[in-house]
């Protein structure tokens, strides 16, 4: 699989509840995202991170900007 690193944004320290709605719900503020994958081990184990691609690297940059405040509440 093969994103565009200027236009995805790293997200850790996830609740392993999350899905891929909630991220939706709260980045999708910061422009029209492409795709969102939540990583899970071989088990299917959530890791509590995930990748978040956007359509254009400066909604990326907007997102990054606020990630330095907690920005997920589950």
């Amino acid at each position: 699989v093969q994103t565009d690193p200027y236009k995805t944004l790293f997200v850790a320290r996830l609740p392993y509840d999350v899905s891929e709605r909630d991220l939706e719900k709260e980045f999708d503020v910061y422009g029209k995202i492409n795709k969102i994958r939540i990583v899970e081990t071989k088990d299917g184990k959530r890791r509590g991170y995930a990748f978040i691609e956007y359509e254009h690297d400066k909604d990326m940059k907007k997102a990054y900007k606020v990630g330095f405040s907690p920005v997920l509440v589950c």
